[in-house]
């Protein structure tokens, strides 16, 4: 369970999970150096959060921040793939 404005997945870690979010709504915004945020996307009920790093080895590319109290089911990258 993550509360509203709560970070679901920082950008940076290492991709080690993902969240299939089964309830409430999140937003995915990438973080530029300079400080500047780009909104890319909205995520709701049955959206994976976190795949594109579980599926390319690498960090995350983004942050995942909880608009709304959101409930997800964290699924080990390994067991995944």
């Amino acid at each position: 369970m993550f509360p509203e404005r709560s970070v679901m997945l920082r950008q940076g870690s290492p991709g080690t999970h993902l969240l299939a979010l089964t309830s409430g709504l999140a937003k995915v915004v990438c973080r530029e150096p300079s400080g500047a945020k780009t909104w890319l996307a909205f995520r709701g009920p049955g959206d994976l959060l976190g795949e594109v790093s579980v599926f390319n080895g690498i960090s995350r590319t983004a942050d995942v921040v909880a608009l709304t109290p959101c409930v997800a089911v964290v699924l080990d990258a390994e067991s995944f793939v």
